[in-house]
């Protein structure tokens, strides 16, 4: 099942948005390889509501500067840290480099992956929380949300291409999760190089109109990193203001450990697209009380020291349809507010 500073349908998934206080920290290095054999994110979600979801026009952007401008040319991304020249070709670009960035600005937002209806995003606009998507290229229209346009997978550049000729996004996103297979429809299923054209074709004619482009998202799995890295050898001169990133598992430590060495790779700002704390590796899943806490953990690292790379946070459960991932994890309930467990991730992001 597949799985970015303001974002969607309340009935495509909604991420949550919040800005940090304390001033940027230092990047932070790689602390060891990613532990398990995380695999999964939330497929059946992207590919019925890049058929279903509602749509409407975004308006009313509220971006930072540091997310909207930071943006490096991409080409060696090797995983050790080593930095690539940018350009400075637009208003957009501020070129950079692929290695440790340490002033990348405060932490932006909680985003929304939203699949609930239009008329449900009332409750979910509280303090830091702007930026919404779909997996689709259209998306809901309402005050103080910014919708995300996502170019899916290579049968979407048309439809993507047509939909952000309409309007000018602050934000586009890359193919979701392409490093994984197709078969069941519910990942892009892409080859680098498929994707590299995808970016061409699609993403960096928006880039030089001002829209920050965000990297594809990839899984949290060792086969993720690896698809990005060889991913950013071959879109040389492919220029991303941001790295949009997955993670599933049940770890909030594991879970620090994967964008620290994400961010130590290919030294981008971070907007974790789906994150839920899900075992797709055959254990037990965590309790609601396990899960407030390990998500707890981690939202305080990412206000806190993580707030110089992490840009926003995107929760997976805002939604009905919770796909293969546990309803322990659902953060809303039957009437389409936020239940305990989503006030208390937007209590502790949004504020």
């Amino acid at each position: 099942m597949s799985k970015l500073l303001n974002f969607v349908t309340l009935s495509s998934l909604l991420a949550l948005t919040f800005v940090a206080g304390p001033a940027p920290v230092s990047a932070v290095a790689v602390e060891g390889a990613h532990s398990g054999n995380i695999v999964r994110s939330h497929h059946g979600i992207a590919k019925r509501k890049r058929s279903n979801a509602k749509r409407c026009k975004p308006r009313n952007p509220a971006p930072t500067s540091s997310s909207a401008k930071s943006e490096s040319t991409k080409g060696s991304g090797s995983g050790n840290g080593n930095s690539n020249s940018g350009g400075n070709d637009n208003g957009g670009d501020s070129g950079g480099s692929t290695g440790n960035n340490s002033n990348q600005g405060e932490f932006s937002q909680l985003g929304y992956p939203f699949t609930l209806g239009d008329d449900k995003l009332q409750y979910y606009k509280q303090g830091k929380t702007t930026l919404i998507y779909n997996w689709r290229d259209n998306g809901p229209s309402h005050d103080g949300f910014e919708f995300i346009p996502m170019v899916w997978g290579g049968d979407s550049v048309d439809s993507f291409i047509a939909a952000t000729n309409k309007r000018h996004p602050k934000f586009a996103l890359g193919c979701n999760e392409p490093e994984l297979n197709n078969d069941s429809g519910l990942s892009s299923g892409m080859s680098t190089s498929e994707v590299v054209d995808v970016y061409w074709k699609a993403l960096d004619p928006l880039r030089k109109k001002g829209t920050a482009i965000l990297t594809p998202a990839v899984t949290s799995g060792q086969k993720g990193f690896d698809w990005m890295q060889d991913f950013m050898k071959k879109c040389s001169g492919c220029k991303f203001a941001g790295q949009a990133l997955h993670w599933y598992d049940i770890s909030a430590d594991n879970a620090i450990a994967h964008f620290k060495k994400h961010h130590d790779a290919f030294g981008l700002p971070i907007y974790i697209t789906e994150m839920a704390f899900n075992n797709f590796n055959g254990g037990r899943q965590l309790s609601v009380g396990e899960a407030k806490s390990e998500m707890a953990k981690f939202n305080e690292w990412a206000k806190g020291e993580g707030s110089s790379f992490i840009k926003v946070v995107m929760y997976f459960g805002f939604q009905d349809d919770m796909v293969n991932v546990s309803q322990n994890l659902k953060l809303i309930d039957g009437s389409g507010k936020p239940n305990d467990l989503g006030r208390s991730v937007i209590n502790s992001l949004a504020q």
